[in-house]
C-alpha cells in the first residue's frame, strides 16, 4: 500500500506516518441468519461459505484448495478489507478447524469467528483494525468425511475414511465391522452382555454387531489415517499415521495452502476432548526456542479461556501433529486448544466425573435383541462418547465466545512492519537532500521466531529505497536488512540523494517482511 506524501522542498520536515486509513467498504447485508443452535452439515457449512463471500465481497474470498479422500471439497477462507492493501502484503493469522471428524464442535467456532468478524467490521473498532490491517485464513474442517460421519452415524469418526484392515492379523476385508446404533436412539454408546454362569456382565467398547462372523465386535472402524500424525515433522510410520508424511489429500492441501501464503505468522488448532491451551512441542518434553514467549502467552491465553494451559506432550506424545509442523517447519506461533471436555486440572480420571456435569454423557441400559446373542440379555447404555467432545447444541455460542478472546488476540499479536517517520532536510545548494526513515515493529511478536533463526530459515526485515533516474543515491544502500526486528523495536535509515538539476522527481521506500507485512510510501521530491 502506498501513502502517497508532498514533502516542501528545503524544509525539514518530520512527518508521523498515519494508522492504516479504514477504506469505505461496500453495503454491507448483515448475516444474523446464521444461527449457532445445532450442529451444522457440511453441505451448510458449504452453503454459509458461500453466502460469506456474497454477502461481504469487500472482505472476503473463498477458495478450494483441496479433495478429500471421499472427494468433498475442502475450503479456505481470506477475510481482509481488500479496499486497504493486498492479502499478501499484511501479516497474517491461521484457523484450523477439526483434523478429527468427531470433534465437530470445532467447525462451529471457525465458522462463528468468521461471522463475528464480518458482522462486527462496520460498528466494532477491534474487529476493524484486525481486518484492516490483518488478513485471516480459515480452514474451517480439514477432515469433512470424519465430519459427516460422525453427524449422519454417531460413529466416532476420528480418522479421514480411506479403507483399512483394522483387524489383528489382517482378514483382507475393509471398514467391515464398524459400530452401529443397535436400539436406533441416534446415539452410539456401548453394549454389554450378561454372562449367567459367571453371574456378572460382560462389557463392549460400543454397540454393534459382528459383521464379518470373526467373532469379534466393532474392530475394523469406517477409515482411517489420523490426520494429525501424518504431517511432516517427527513423523513415525504406524499403520493409523499413513503411509509417508502428507499422504492423505487433507494434510496435502492444508501444507499447500500455507506454503502459498508465508505471511502466516501465527495459528489457532481446533481439537476437543478436555480444556487445555497447548502449545509446542507435541513429541517432547524439551522446550521449544520460542518457550517464553509461548509461556507468557499460554498464561494469558488460560486466563481468558478458563482452559489449563501447558506443552502439548505433558498431555500425551505426538508424531507427525500439524502444531509442531506449523512451528518447527513454517515458523508459525502456533496453538492448539482442546475446547470442549472434561477439565484436565483433573488428570484423565476426570473422565469418570463428566457426567456429573452433563448427564447424558452417561446414557441409561436397556435391553436389547441381539442377532449374535439370541435368547441371551444384552444391553445398550454407558458412555455416550459423542458428549465427551462437544456441547450441547445449546451451548454451541458460548463455547464460541469462550474461545473468542483468544482467538482474536492471535490476530492482533502478529509483527507489524510499519514505515513510522520520514524526514527529508536539504543539505546545499537545493541539490543534496537527507532522507531518514524509522521502520518499527508495532506488533507484540519478533518478525521471526527463535526457531527460524535456529534452523536458518528466518527472513530478514528488508528496505527498498527506489528513485527515479534523475536522482543519484550519493549515501545509503536501496537493500537493507535489518535482520530480526522484535517487537516494539524500531531502527531508522538514513540516505543522501543528489538531484541532477532542480525538478520534480519521486522516491519510494519500502519495508518488507515475511512474516510482518510490508509498508510502502512515496512521495515528491519537487
Amino acid at each position: 500500500m502506498k501513502k502517497q506524501l508532498l514533502i516542501a522542498f528545503c524544509l525539514t520536515l518530520l512527518i508521523a506516518i498515519p494508522n492504516l486509513s479504514v477504506a469505505t467498504v461496500g453495503a454491507f447485508k448483515i448475516k444474523d441468519a446464521v444461527e449457532f443452535t445445532h450442529y451444522h452439515t457440511y453441505p451448510e457449512i458449504e452453503q454459509i461459505l458461500s453466502e460469506f463471500e456474497r454477502d461481504y465481497s469487500d472482505l472476503v474470498r473463498l477458495f478450494e484448495i483441496g479433495k478429500t479422500f471421499e472427494d468433498r471439497n475442502l475450503y479456505a477462507l481470506e477475510i481482509t478489507n481488500h479496499n486497504v492493501g493486498s492479502s499478501e502484503s499484511k501479516p497474517a493469522m491461521l484457523f484450523v478447524g477439526p483434523h478429527h471428524g468427531n470433534e465437530i464442535i470445532g467447525a462451529e467456532i471457525a465458522l462463528y469467528y468468521a461471522w463475528y468478524l464480518l458482522s462486527n467490521y462496520p460498528t466494532d473498532s477491534r474487529v476493524k483494525e484486525i481486518v484492516d490491517t490483518r488478513t485471516v485464513y480459515i480452514i474451517p474442517v480439514v477432515n469433512p468425511d470424519g465430519h459427516n460421519l460422525t453427524l449422519s452415524t454417531d460413529v466416532y469418526g476420528r480418522t479421514n475414511n480411506r479403507p483399512m484392515d483394522e483387524d489383528f492379523p489382517p482378514d483382507g476385508l475393509l471398514d467391515e465391522d464398524p459400530p452401529e446404533d443397535i436400539n436406533n436412539d441416534g446415539k452410539v454408546t456401548d453394549m454389554r452382555l450378561w454372562d449367567a454362569t459367571m453371574h456378572k456382565w460382560i462389557y463392549f467398547w460400543w454397540e454393534g454387531i459382528d459383521n464379518d462372523g470373526d467373532g469379534l465386535f466393532n474392530e475394523d472402524w469406517i477409515g482411517g489415517v489420523d490426520l494429525n500424525r501424518n504431517y511432516d515433522y517427527h513423523w513415525v510410520p504406524y499403520p493409523w499415521h499413513g503411509e509417508h508424511p502428507f499422504s492423505e489429500p487433507e494434510t496435502a492441501a492444508v501444507r499447500d495452502f500455507v506454503m502459498a501464503h508465508p505471511n502466516i505468522a501465527t495459528g489457532f488448532d481446533t481439537h476437543s476432548g478436555a480444556q487445555l491451551v497447548l502449545y509446542p512441542w507435541g513429541d517432547t518434553l524439551e522446550h521449544s526456542p520460542d518457550f517464553k514467549t509461548y509461556k507468557y502467552l499460554g498464561r494469558i491465553y488460560g486466563e481468558m479461556t478458563g482452559y489449563r494451559d501447558m506443552q502439548s506432550s505433558l498431555l500425551y506424545p505426538v508424531y507427525g501433529g500439524a502444531e509442531d509442523w506449523m512451528y518447527g517447519n513454517q515458523s508459525i506461533i502456533y496453538f492448539t486448544n482442546e475446547l470442549f471436555g472434561p477439565k484436565w486440572q483433573y488428570g484423565w480420571g476426570s473422565w469418570n466425573n463428566w457426567p456429573k456435569e452433563y448427564p447424558d454423557a452417561e446414557q441409561p441400559w436397556e435391553d436389547v435383541d441381539h442377532p449374535d446373542f439370541p435368547g441371551m440379555q444384552v444391553q445398550v447404555g454407558g458412555w455416550w462418547i459423542f458428549r465427551y467432545y462437544n456441547p450441547p447444541e445449546n451451548e454451541i455460542e458460548s463455547w464460541a465466545q469462550k474461545n473468542l478472546p483468544m482467538i482474536l488476540s492471535l490476530a492482533e499479536i502478529t509483527p507489524k512492519i510499519e514505515i513510522t517517520e520520514v524526514s527529508v532536510k536539504s543539505l546545499k545548494h537545493n541539490t543534496e537532500i537527507r532522507i531518514s526513515a524509522t521502520i518499527q515493529n508495532s506488533g507484540f511478536l519478533a518478525t521471526s521466531t527463535e526457531q527460524s533463526v535456529l534452523i536458518g530459515t528466518a527472513k530478514p526485515v528488508m528496505v527498498e529505497f527506489r528513485t527515479d533516474p534523475q536522482v543519484e543515491l550519493v549515501k545509503g544502500n536501496p537493500d537493507t536488512s535489518l535482520g530480526v526486528l522484535q517487537g516494539g523495536q524500531s531502527v531508522t535509515l538514513d540516505w543522501v540523494v543528489e538531484l541532477d538539476s532542480p525538478s520534480t522527481t519521486w522516491v519510494t521506500i519500502s519495508a518488507i517482511s515475511e512474516k510482518g507485512g510490508t509498508d510502502t510510501i512515496s512521495f515528491e521530491l519537487p
